[in-house]
């Protein structure tokens, strides 16, 4: 039986805060080393027109995107789940009312209240991606996952008190903007569909992350491999550390399980 191995993306291979924007030789080479006995996947909170050239150039076999809204294995959609319209217009009509930028994502564009204002371009500098954002009608999409950017604190706060309870809300660490997710999606359910879809069974799962979406994630396979760098949250739930980020967990942790070899 394979091993599939599910790698988060922000904070596990790159770290735009720390400034690691692409993934390191290790990190590459690793993706490449462990094929065929076992399988990589990118496990991402981002919407897959959210990983750049440098994540796709890793060339995973397949992806578990938008907190597992969406799961994809050989170009194949094994998974999807979307929200519906009236949700949609109920959250942009709020983000309106109170001066929030909303982005509705699919996995192709990501459809925005405005692009050309100062919130906008400030949180798009974060994440360097600009060519992906349009200013169009969402009435027609498959929307898997929204982001919200606030100018500060206080807005965070509003959608929070908004929409908590209703939908799973999650702050982005060190940025004044926040994740809607549907009740019941994370990044253990899209994994749970691929494990079905390729009829492997749970010990020869691995998954690595660091953030509060990772958690489900780590609880759930069977070996979940905490960065160093992780929440102590995310700790707690892991069933082994490796080391950080920057230099070079995702690496380690694959050698020490021996999925692949030491590069030479």
């Amino acid at each position: 039986m394979k091993n599939l191995v599910f790698c988060d993306v922000d904070g596990t291979i790159i770290d735009n805060l720390r400034g690691m924007f692409k993934p390191s030789p290790l990190t590459q080479y690793a993706f490449q080393a462990m094929l065929p006995e076992s399988i990589p996947f990118i496990a991402s909170g981002r919407s897959k027109c959210m990983l750049d050239k440098n994540l796709m150039a890793l060339n995973p076999r397949g992806f578990v995107c938008a907190n597992g809204a969406y799961a994809e294995y050989d170009g194949q959609v094994v998974y999807e789940k979307h929200f519906a319209l009236a949700d949609l217009e109920d959250i942009a009509a709020f983000c309106i009312k109170n001066d929030i930028n909303y982005y509705f994502e699919d996995q192709y564009r990501i459809y925005s209240l405005n692009i050309h204002n100062d919130l906008h371009l400030a949180f798009n500098n974060a994440w360097q991606i600009d060519d992906i954002y349009v200013e169009e009608d969402y009435h027609d999409k498959n929307i898997q996952i929204i982001m919200l950017a606030c100018k500060d604190e206080a807005g965070c706060k509003l959608v929070k008190d908004k929409f908590g309870g209703r939908f799973d809300v999650r702050h982005h660490h060190g940025f004044t903007s926040l994740d809607i997710n549907l009740i019941g999606n994370n990044k253990a359910d899209g994994i749970k569909h691929i494990m079905e879809y390729l009829k492997v069974d749970v010990s020869h799962t691995y998954a690595f992350g660091d953030g509060l979406n990772d958690i489900e994630m780590l609880s759930m396979v069977g070996h979940g491999i905490a960065m160093e760098n992780a929440f102590d949250e995310v700790k707690a739930v892991a069933k082994e550390l490796t080391d950080d980020v920057l230099n070079d967990g995702f690496y380690k942790g694959l050698l020490r399980h021996g999925l692949i070899d030491a590069k030479l």
